[in-house]
């Protein structure tokens, strides 16, 4: 398995070259030169700056994606839900709870029109 094409999945930490983990077949992965420069990314790479506080500002800023990915990894943590998905899950929470409510109102209503004999 060349390193270059080496595939890490996300779900069960097997490594392999196909476009699903073949353990678990999960599409979920990343790319191991992600974190380890191999000789032929090296070659193709432009030389480095030397590091000094002058190149600190200039350095690439990893975007929250990349971050949460990261953590995943490191911390073998599921990745938070979406917003838009607890938004939507708390609506149809609060939808039910005033079906109920309604539910019940109405029920309460019926046993005050009865005749008390029946």
């Amino acid at each position: 398995m060349r390193l270059d094409d080496a595939r890490l999945c996300l779900d069960c930490e097997e490594l392999h070259t196909d476009s699903e983990c073949p353990s678990c077949g999960s599409e979920a992965f990343a790319f191991l030169k992600r974190w380890i420069k191999t000789t032929s990314t090296v070659r193709r790479a432009a030389p480095q700056p030397e590091r000094g506080p002058a190149n600190l500002t200039s350095r690439p800023v990893a975007t929250s994606e990349q971050l949460d990915a990261w953590r995943q990894i490191v911390e073998g943590k599921a990745a938070p839900e979406p917003r838009r998905g607890r938004l939507i899950a708390r609506g149809l929470v609060g939808l039910a709870a005033m079906g109920l409510a309604g539910w019940a109102w109405t029920r309460a209503g019926h046993k005050d029109d009865a005749p008390e004999g029946s």
